[in-house]
């Protein structure tokens, strides 16, 4: 799996389980197409690579805690959502929508993030259960 060597990469993670890179939106080689920011999430044990079109120019930070990645969108293109995708069964779930923010971190069974209601934000806690 190699990555675009015109888009740099813009964050990178690591698990035991799961190396993630993301890369910037940019231009495919015919300059025609414009591409979305993208996560490669490539599993470590299989070597199995994924690649999740991000559907937005860029987002916030990439969070990763043994095999479930987290990441907000970051508002671009008018996506304000904040998701969280479980590598072992490939399901991605938006958390929820949340301008400006762009803040989820997974840490063992914990996620955090932030929303806002009205203007007002606000920072949220639970824990994962498993995708299924």
């Amino acid at each position: 799996m190699t990555t675009p060597v015109d888009r740099p990469i813009i964050a990178m993670t690591v698990s035991p389980e799961v190396l993630v890179w993301a890369v910037a939106s940019g231009s495919e080689p015919d300059g025609m197409t414009t591409v979305d920011a993208q996560l490669y999430v490539m599993d470590r044990t299989t070597q199995v690579t994924t690649i999740i079109d991000t559907g937005t120019d860029w987002f916030g930070p990439v969070s990763l805690s043994g095999d479930v990645l987290a990441w907000g969108a970051g508002s671009g293109n008018g996506d304000t959502g904040e998701y969280l995708h479980y590598v072992g069964t490939n399901a991605i779930y938006k958390l929820v929508d949340a301008p400006g923010l762009s803040d989820v971190v997974v840490r063992g069974d914990v996620i955090a993030w932030r929303s806002s209601t009205a203007g007002i934000a606000a920072f949220n806690l639970g824990r994962l259960t498993p995708a299924g």
